[in-house]
């Protein structure tokens, strides 16, 4: 996999990394962004997630968790 995203180590990989999960809680879907923790890891970070109202649609989660990807694609 390093080979082909174009990385010489999972060192280089995980620093320019970015963890967001999807979720769904109580009837409502959440984008929750992640943070790096001391350890290597990650944890969720509560500035980062975005909960939808219990209406929302499966293509509103997708059409938003799309364009918060290009935003930190173009800004890396």
């Amino acid at each position: 996999m390093l080979e082909y995203a174009g990385f010489k180590s999972w060192a280089a990989f995980a620093k320019g990394a970015t963890s967001i999960s999807v979720d769904q809680k109580d009837g409502c879907y959440q984008i929750i962004g992640k943070k790096k923790r001391p350890d290597r890891g990650w944890e969720e970070d509560p500035e980062q997630t975005i909960t939808f109202p219990a209406d929302a649609t499966v293509d509103e989660v997708c059409d938003r968790l799309i364009a918060i990807l290009q935003e930190k694609a173009a800004h890396a």
